[in-house]
């Protein structure tokens, strides 16, 4: 298993079965509830994905972040850092344009389809990020959280979570998972998608999609963040809530879901507390994990 690590040790839908549970859109159309007012005490995480070399609206995204009161404890990136697959100079480019993120905080992304698409692009995915990332799939814990990078995108395994990498979550959350109150997954491509990317996600497996679901639903996995798909959703399926951040920077299709944003997300008394917030500073979305 590979190592847990601390906070303080790191200064860094739809393709549905007839009988997977709610798939509606929870998102508000309108009129999102405000800000809570409770003392956060917990847990602090950033969200944002399929940057792509998106330019202003990234940049504007990335100083948002950096000025979130209370501090995020860190970054995560659902994928999709990049535009070009290998590309040593877009990478360059991305650790320029995401300095302010790279700098001052811990960040944690998953490979996306933009990342990596074969063993060659894998490996320089691999050298860009020191660990625990270059494992490709990893697990940090959190104060009483546990974060789950998962990759969908291994080399003849794309779109899909198996063979070694389903062995090492079932046995992570089995051993591992009990030991905290909350457990969040990150993975680029997403299990239930419901926009551009129906049948080029994990949909286009729906067994191994399906294994994968039940087994986040009954090891307790809260919440997932997913990319891929460059909109904003969050719905809940059986016991789990999986909200897509795809609004990162990436262009952007023709949903009104679609809107450039980061999440941002913090335990405090009631919960895990949930807000998105778009490039224009708006609170689009909030909600409570109990």
């Amino acid at each position: 298993m590979k190592k847990i690590f601390t906070a303080a040790l790191l200064s860094w839908v739809l393709l549905w079965p007839v009988n997977c549970g709610n798939h509606e859109s929870l998102f508000p159309e309108s009129n999102p509830p405000e800000l809570s007012q409770e003392d956060n005490f917990g847990a602090k995480i950033a969200v944002i994905g399929d940057t792509r070399s998106g330019g202003d609206n990234f940049k504007n995204l990335e100083n948002d972040i950096a000025d979130i009161q209370p501090r995020p404890d860190l970054v995560a990136h659902t994928g999709d850092i990049i535009n070009d697959p290998g590309s040593g100079m877009e990478w360059e480019g991305f650790k320029k344009d995401a300095s302010l993120l790279l700098d001052h905080f811990p960040f944690y992304p998953v490979p996306g389809n933009h990342d990596v698409e074969d063993q060659a692009s894998q490996e320089l995915y691999q050298y860009e990020f020191p660990a625990p990332v270059n494992n490709l799939y990893y697990e940090l814990a959190l104060g009483d959280v546990l974060l789950i990078f998962l990759d969908t995108e291994l080399p003849g395994e794309k779109e899909k979570i198996i063979n070694q990498q389903f062995d090492w979550l079932k046995n992570l959350l089995e051993q591992e998972g009990p030991n905290f109150k909350y457990r969040l997954a990150f993975l680029h491509r997403p299990l239930f998608p419901s926009a551009e990317h129906q049948g080029q996600s994990l949909d286009k497996y729906p067994e191994l999609r399906d294994r994968l679901h039940q087994l986040f639903v009954t090891s307790n996995v809260q919440l997932v963040f997913l990319g891929h798909e460059h909109i904003y959703d969050r719905r809940q399926v059986d016991t789990v809530t999986y909200v897509t951040s795809g609004g990162g920077g990436a262009p952007l299709p023709d949903d009104p879901r679609a809107f450039y944003e980061y999440v941002f997300v913090e335990e405090t008394g009631s919960g895990l507390q949930g807000y998105c917030f778009s490039v224009d500073g708006d609170l689009k979305d909030q909600f409570t994990i109990p």
